[in-house]
């Protein structure tokens, strides 16, 4: 049986590539997830495109005032169910096989984060995130030193994240991801599957 995956998506005024984004996470091979779907009081057609979707994976939230992204990650952790949680911002995309060769590699106990490559790509150009592979296994002082994780390829197991003092620091929309995976590798190892499995849009 197929663990649950909770997808955590924040959305401020995605709508531009939000239909894009959706269909790359219906056509996951893996097919026991949740979509946390966290409307950051967006004032365009985000909300319409998204309850256009009858999938009942699909979960709506909508907040009332704009928070940083930070709070609102942290508002959509707190609506997972999953026994891992995984990330996709409005404009990015995934692989139909992302999640499940992901969830794949979580079979030694310490593993905290599985992430995978990834295509940066503008609507001109693209490369490759990775050029070598990463450093695996205990890499906090490596991530301090040079971060080097996308968060579009990142999946988390929940137990690891529940250890850490808190989720994502409501003071930051920047780094508020950066932070959480520095405080979750302190806990946790990370393994790395070689292959491109998500794309990264690159804005001007």
């Amino acid at each position: 049986m197929q663990n649950l995956v909770s997808i955590i998506m924040n959305c401020k005024n995605g709508q531009k590539y939000l239909s894009e984004a959706l269909q790359s996470i219906l056509e996951q091979t893996y097919t026991n997830w949740e979509l946390i779907f966290v409307d950051n009081n967006s004032q365009d057609n985000s909300k319409n495109i998204f309850l256009n979707y009858t999938d009942k994976r699909f979960k709506y939230f909508y907040l009332e005032r704009s928070v940083s992204l930070g709070t609102a990650r942290q508002y959509a952790y707190q609506q997972c169910n999953g026994k891992f949680i995984a990330f996709l911002d409005t404009d990015d995309l995934w692989l139909s096989t992302k999640l499940e060769k992901q969830i794949s590699l979580f079979v030694n106990s310490r593993t905290g984060l599985v992430i995978t490559n990834s295509l940066y790509f503008s609507h001109n150009k693209e490369k490759i995130f990775y050029k070598k592979k990463p450093n695996t296994g205990y890499v906090f002082y490596q991530l301090l030193e040079n971060y080097n994780i996308s968060l579009e390829t990142l999946v988390c197991k929940k137990k690891f994240l529940d250890e850490i003092s808190f989720k994502f620091n409501k003071k930051y929309s920047m780094i508020s991801d950066y932070e959480l995976c520095i405080r979750l590798s302190a806990v946790s190892n990370l393994d790395y599957y070689d292959e491109v499995l998500a794309k990264c849009r690159i804005h001007s």
